[in-house]
């Protein structure tokens, strides 16, 4: 289109877009919701929509003076670098994926935080929340974006180690989402299994591993939201080889019935496993 056939300057259209008012999180989310229902119609009801958790890092190495602008750890270079981590729910059926919700995150240490938001910012704002959610613990961004969007049709979330605590798998089943991930291979997380809480580590000593196949083997156990709970959620670990090195991979599922190679079958866009 011919720029200078729009009824607008450009001028227009840069002031609409640094509006504080205008909720871009939840256009869409609309705009989403109606692209799925239309994919929705075209698909069996048997393939398993999911959502996806990303979490990546947005570089603005050249900026200086953007709003909240941090010093952000790039955990593939393993250097501090000028940027936002951005947060994203996404949908997928399994051969379409669509962003539904994301945050742009800061820092939570004002040491890190390079340059202070706007203080005249009106506070009944869709902006001035957006500033407020980049700067709190990106778990808790991430429950609050999951419950934006829980009309979608979706029966699993997905998401790698990074998430991978107990407390945020309880509550993502509290939400009617089942989870399949990556775990952290730490001795400080602790699982339920034959009567006794060990780690991850202690759990895959006892196991005895497959002959052949890339999948070592699985077991049933359970985690609990805190050492204070009292309920108790039952979950799938799928052991598996690692593609690039002789080392193994844990990959958590709170639905105990579907099989190992399902599992690692959903997980795989994170994974570094062989399937």
């Amino acid at each position: 289109m011919n720029p200078e056939n729009l009824s607008f300057k450009k001028n227009t259209a840069y002031r609409f877009l640094n509006s504080s008012t205008f909720n871009w999180a939840r256009l869409l989310l609309l705009l989403v919701t109606l692209i799925i229902e239309g994919i929705n119609q075209l698909t069996s009801e048997d393939r398993v929509s999911v959502l996806i958790v990303d979490d990546s890092l947005y570089d603005r190495s050249r900026s200086n003076k953007v709003e909240l602008l941090s010093r952000v750890f790039d955990h593939t270079t393993r250097k501090f670098v000028k940027g936002f981590k951005m947060l994203t729910i996404g949908w997928s059926d399994g051969n379409t994926f669509l962003p539904v919700a994301f945050s742009l995150m800061s820092s939570r240490h004002e040491k890190k935080i390079l340059c202070p938001a706007d203080n005249s910012i009106d506070k009944r704002s869709s902006g001035y929340k957006r500033r407020n959610e980049a700067t709190v613990k990106s778990t808790e961004t991430l429950l609050k974006l999951l419950d934006s969007v829980k009309g979608l049709p979706a029966k699993y979330l997905l998401f790698d180690s990074w998430f991978a605590f107990p407390k945020m798998i309880a509550e993502v089943v509290k939400r009617n989402l089942d989870v399949v991930c990556m775990l952290k291979l730490s001795s400080k997380i602790h699982y339920l299994y034959q009567s006794e809480w060990m780690n991850i580590k202690e759990i895959y000593k006892r196991i005895t591993p497959a002959d052949k196949g890339d999948i070592i083997g699985s077991v049933i156990a359970s985690i609990r939201e805190s050492k204070k709970s009292q309920e108790l959620v039952e979950v799938k670990i799928v052991f598996v080889k690692d593609r690039h090195s002789k080392n193994w991979l844990a990959v958590l599922s709170t639905n105990t019935s579907i099989s190992n190679e399902e599992i690692i079958r959903m997980e795989n866009p994170y994974s570094r496993c062989y399937i």
